[in-house]
C-alpha cells in the first residue's frame, strides 16, 4: 500500500522493491482490486495498479500506525469500523 501511495506500480516493479514473489504480489493485488481499493491498467504485457482512493487509504494507514492509549482502543475500533462502513456504503462497496 505504501508503494501504491507513492505512484502506480506494475507487479514487476513491486517485486523488485519488496523482494516478494510476483505470484504473491499478484494475489494480494487481486484481492485489493476485488475489494475496490485498487484498480489497474494494462500496458502491453504489464498490468499496473493504482489506488482508487489514495486519501482514504492514507488515512486508514495513518490511523493503524498511530499509538493509542489502551483505554481508548475499543472506542477507537468502534468509531473506525463505523466510519469505514459509512464510507464504503457511500462508495457503493
Amino acid at each position: 500500500m505504501d508503494e501504491l501511495l507513492r505512484s502506480p506500480r506494475c507487479v514487476s516493479a513491486m517485486h523488485e522493491i519488496l523482494d516478494v514473489r510476483q505470484p504473491n504480489i499478484s494475489q494480494h493485488l487481486s484481492i485489493l482490486k476485488n475489494s475496490g481499493i485498487v484498480a489497474s491498467d494494462q500496458d502491453g504485457s504489464y498490468r499496473c495498479y493504482y489506488l482508487r482512493r489514495p486519501g482514504l487509504v492514507k488515512a486508514v494507514l495513518e490511523s493503524l500506525n498511530r499509538e493509542w492509549p489502551e483505554a481508548d482502543i475499543e472506542d477507537v475500533r468502534g468509531k473506525f469500523k463505523r466510519a469505514l462502513k459509512k464510507r464504503l456504503n457511500k462508495l457503493g462497496i
